[in-house]
């Protein structure tokens, strides 16, 4: 057997291996389901609660939004928790301009011992809501002992 043979026989066997190793059968993401997410840009951050229900998963307009079984074993996501108490404006899916009021969550984590969700957003600092969700309340807003803000700047278009 020469050279050439002996290199096309091993690339022939490196792929047959490759095809038994990518069986469907064994592969769980051949398993898995997509569901969008209208009306909103994200996720940023996701999280499991304690008892592994979620995820859970922070959007672009400031809301925190939490996979849930409904009707006819259908999943949807379904608002959570948000950031900011003035979110009357906040009807767009993304818009920049907006992030300084409505909030932006870019970090979630659950404390295992009360299920409360501690949330880290850009604008309005780190904040923390119950298990039942609703609005955050304020941890931190200011670098303590400077009354400087936690802030990040404005993104660069």
């Amino acid at each position: 057997m020469n050279t050439s043979n002996l290199l096309l026989l091993i690339v022939i066997l490196q792929i047959v291996s490759l095809n038994l190793a990518f069986d469907k059968s064994q592969n769980v993401l051949s398993k898995s389901k997509i569901i969008h997410l209208n009306g909103a840009i994200g996720p940023e951050s996701v999280a499991f609660d304690p008892n592994g229900e979620g995820p859970y998963i922070g959007v672009g307009d400031g809301r925190i939004l939490k996979l849930q079984l409904g009707s006819q074993n259908r999943l949807f996501w379904a608002d959570f928790a948000v950031t900011s108490s003035h979110r009357r404006n906040c009807t767009l899916p993304f818009a920049p301009e907006m992030e300084h009021i409505c909030g932006r969550p870019l970090g979630l984590r659950f404390d295992t011992k009360t299920g409360d969700l501690y949330i880290a957003d850009a604008y309005l600092g780190l904040q923390v809501v119950g298990s039942k969700g609703g609005l955050a309340t304020p941890l931190v807003q200011k670098f303590e002992g400077t009354g400087a803000p936690l802030d990040h700047p404005p993104p660069r278009g």
